[in-house]
């Protein structure tokens, strides 16, 4: 009698928390190695694991789903899904923004062998700059307008397809986050930093998660801590 009444004790414990936990659907943009790396369905890496940890310890299973940044936010509209990890805020406005905890180094990288310096903005007069996509949610506006006046600028969807540009000659300039061209780099085999040459003078901020509801980015920004 007094195992029956302990078990059931015991059972009454557990359901309260198991009512606590729910699902929770989050989008992340693609190429964002080695912060976010997902392989057959599973993520790993230093802001993935942040993220990873604080939705457990808000007793939250949290489903990923690796797509373009732009597919992320039109899907974080349409409510499609709850959050968007490493997406900027002032692409979402009327979202919710999580304390912030990742500080991405963006940089103006170059081939060390076109021994091209970029110590300042104005050495980017007349060079064909290529960048990621929505570049003006990420970095600093009077850096990229001044970026934009002074050079041949374009953006592109693709790390990869951005950094053949450079590697091929067919761009002078990168504009990407430093560890994320090295990742990509070493893997299509093009060689480590010291085939690059790395201009951090950008005005980088650091980034969170997008919320559709303030609730959400609440409790999670409490689980953070």
């Amino acid at each position: 009698m007094v195992k029956w009444a302990l078990a059931v004790l015991v059972w009454g414990l557990y359901l309260p928390l198991q009512a606590q936990a729910r699902d929770i659907t989050v989008g992340f943009p693609e190429n964002q190695e080695p912060y976010v790396i997902f392989e057959e369905g599973q993520g790993r890496g230093i802001a993935f694991e942040t993220m990873d940890r604080t939705f457990k310890k808000c007793q939250w299973n949290a489903k990923y789903r690796a797509m373009p940044s732009a597919r992320t936010i039109e899907r974080l509209k349409s409510g499609a899904i709850d959050a968007g990890g490493l997406i900027p805020a002032a692409a979402l406005p009327g979202f919710f923004e999580s304390e912030r905890f990742f500080q991405p180094e963006n940089c103006l990288v170059t081939l060390a062998e076109n021994n091209i310096h970029i110590g300042k903005l104005e050495h980017l007069k007349g060079r064909r700059v290529v960048s990621f996509k929505n570049a003006q949610y990420i970095l600093d506006k009077p850096q990229l307008d001044e970026i934009k006046r002074l050079s041949d600028y374009q953006e592109m969807q693709g790390v990869e397809k951005r950094l053949k540009l450079l590697v091929n000659k067919r761009v002078d300039v990168m504009l990407t986050e430093r560890q994320i061209l090295l990742y990509h780099s070493l893997r299509l085999g093009f060689g480590d930093a010291k085939k690059y040459t790395f201009s951090c003078i950008l005005n980088s901020t650091k980034m969170g998660i997008v919320f559709a509801k303030k609730e959400d980015r609440d409790e999670f920004n409490q689980c953070l801590k």
